[in-house]
């Protein structure tokens, strides 16, 4: 029995990753964007069937490229939770550091390079 939850959230994505790298390029320091709404670790997990394939997919893209612009300084990355089993995603645009002329393409860039 596959349980796909009836939620808007899940049945259609917030932003895909792309969506996500142009908000990153363009953000004021604390500025917020939630990219997913539900539990995360098991709405991309695939066994448990909770969101259509394709949306999965893409809720994965998301979430890595969300974990990237942290570990590059670019975004906090923050929970909100509105009950059980149901959590807001947010980055938080971080302030870029003074002289730093890396643009978020170069970076982007950089990491597909390697």
């Amino acid at each position: 029995m596959t349980n796909i939850i009836p939620n808007e959230s899940i049945t259609k994505p917030r932003i895909d990753e792309s969506g996500l790298c142009s908000w990153l390029g363009k953000a004021d320091p604390g500025e917020a964007l939630e990219y997913h709404r539900g539990f995360l670790a098991i709405d991309i997990y695939r066994d448990a069937g909770r969101v259509p394939e394709t949306i999965r997919r893409e809720l994965g893209r998301v979430a890595r490229r969300a974990g990237w612009a942290a570990e590059q300084g670019l975004v906090h990355l923050v929970q909100r939770r509105h009950g059980a089993d149901d959590y807001s995603y947010l980055l938080i645009a971080r302030p870029r550091p003074r002289g730093q002329r890396v643009s978020l393409q170069e970076l982007l860039a950089d990491q597909t390079a390697s």
